[in-house]
């Protein structure tokens, strides 16, 4: 069995935005969140299905699907959804935190924004009823969290970990995650059930299944992450998969019971170099591999004329650095947390480039390059305290010695 994963495609719908200094600001300050092509990516996604050999048995969407909750954004979803399973590919979707109940939902003037409908959770499984909810095993009454049989020896779980309101509200979403108790032993009663069917489970959930980092509990995995964790270590449940930190990598730890976990977070979709994860299933186990859309060779095949799009790849870099720049302008001129001395515009290009292969998942493959400019810098860099210049680095740097884009594990 062969899957596709896209994870954090924050599609904000044409119809709510003007080019303008207003979107522009929101794509500048979006941590390297491409706002204008997103179309053009689902365009990309959908012609690269319809042209792999074979085609995948089913494309997984784990959630953030919109840029921040707009019941318009979904909705143009719901239509390219609908065109790649006319290709023959069932498409299993789940929220993330940015989807529901998001009282951040705005649309966009050329210098203002706008209050615009917002998803409700009924909404979402109405809208995405086609798409995973239909064809579902068994729904947790709590959650938007279902199980579907992919084949006769396969079941996917897409399990809901965010908090979210139920009504609309003027509030941010919660970056944080949570399993509730009561979806909690809804998973164990699935997972016995799995198990006593003979199925192979895949496990997907929006946040990270368990820390990847230090320096960033709280944020990107559920706060009872080890409750998860013993829940599947009695199942010896070696692999999840998720999405909600946008960097391509694969989180690694030992549980207490001594069983390798693997948590393998597919990089935005919407986030340079733009990954879709391919698993694939046998009798001996799975493989994960991270690839990158391919969106110039849609573009040239169905016509485009936009040298962006012709030239995405050069396009893509180019965003991203430039919202690299944004955020280290803050910490590097505005704040000034450096010496007079220190080499400023050097250490902003360092930084930048470490925090590109970071999101691409290959900090590996350029581990030498990387360890000489930080040794070069690390005299200024240790003058300060602030988080993007010192932890940040040392942490990306910490992911040298693995591989953030391919795994392989036995059933």
């Amino acid at each position: 069995m062969n899957l596709w994963l896209v994870t954090d495609i924050h599609h904000l719908s044409p119809t709510l935005y003007e080019v303008g200094d207003k979107i522009q600001y929101m794509q500048d300050t979006a941590a390297g969140l491409e706002i204008y092509h997103s179309a053009d990516r689902l365009e990309a996604l959908v012609y690269a299905i319809d042209q792999a050999e074979p085609k995948p048995d089913g494309l997984i969407v784990s959630g953030d699907l919109t840029f921040n909750g707009e019941l318009a954004s979904i909705k143009d979803l719901a239509v390219v959804f609908k065109r790649i399973e006319d290709l023959g590919v069932p498409v299993y979707t789940m929220p993330g935190n940015h989807d529901l109940a998001n009282g951040w939902a705005r649309g966009f003037t050329k210098d203002d924004l706008f209050k615009t409908a917002q998803i409700m959770p009924e909404d979402f499984e109405s809208l995405m009823a086609d798409f995973g909810y239909k064809t579902a095993l068994s729904k947790d009454p709590q959650s938007r969290s279902y199980t579907v049989d992919l084949d006769q020896k396969n079941r996917l779980f897409m399990v809901d970990s965010n908090i979210y309101e139920g009504q609309e509200n003027t509030n941010p979403p919660q970056a944080g995650g949570r399993i509730s108790e009561t979806t909690m032993a809804w998973l164990d009663q699935e997972l016995a059930q799995a198990q006593a069917d003979g199925r192979h489970v895949i496990f997907v959930l929006h946040h990270n299944a368990f820390n990847h980092f230090k320096g960033f509990e709280g944020t990107f995995a559920i706060d009872n992450w080890a409750d998860l964790e013993q829940l599947l270590d009695r199942y010896h449940m070696a692999v999840t998969f998720c999405g909600h930190i946008h960097a391509q990598n694969i989180g690694r730890r030992t549980t207490a019971s001594g069983l390798d976990r693997y948590d393998v977070a597919t990089g935005s979709f919407a986030v340079y170099p733009n990954s879709v994860g391919h698993i694939v299933m046998d009798d001996q186990g799975l493989t994960y591999d991270s690839q990158v859309l391919d969106v110039a060779d849609w573009a040239q095949a169905s016509g485009q004329t936009d040298n962006d799009l012709l030239n995405y790849p050069v396009y893509i870099e180019q965003v991203y650095q430039a919202a690299n720049r944004v955020k280290l302008a803050e910490s590097v001129y505005t704040d000034n947390y450096l010496s007079d001395q220190a080499p400023k515009d050097e250490i902003v290009a360092f930084i930048g480039r470490l925090n590109q292969y970071f999101f691409a998942g290959t900090v590996s493959e350029h581990k030498d390059e990387l360890a000489a400019d930080y040794a070069k810098y690390e005299p200024y860099l240790a003058e300060t305290k602030a988080f993007f210049l010192t932890q940040y680095p040392q942490m990306i740097l910490k992911e040298a010695d693995k591989d953030n884009k391919y795994l392989q594990v036995d059933w």
